[in-house]
């Protein structure tokens, strides 16, 4: 959602909408349940045009790395995932 989504062009809010009594935030105390309503947030964070490819190292660079893995420290690469390239 962080970039696939503009506040300004792709959330909308539909107000006095029925509540739920989970959400403590609309039990104002002396309300009953007639009288809750509280608002709903609908947020449109579909892709609306293709992206750009996924911007990667050259591929070269990603061997070298993959080759010295064990020196880095980090976990086996057999438990993440690399990009079908390497």
């Amino acid at each position: 959602m962080a970039w696939r989504g503009r506040p300004d062009k792709d959330i909308k809010t539909i107000p006095n909408t029925a509540s739920v009594e989970l959400d403590p935030s609309s039990f104002e105390p002396g309300l009953t349940q007639a009288d809750i309503s509280g608002t709903k947030m609908v947020i449109d964070a579909t892709k609306k045009w293709d992206y750009p490819a996924v911007s990667l190292p050259p591929l070269d660079k990603m061997r070298d790395v993959a080759d010295n893995w064990g020196d880095y420290g980090l976990p086996d690469l057999d438990e993440l995932k690399l990009p079908r390239e390497v």
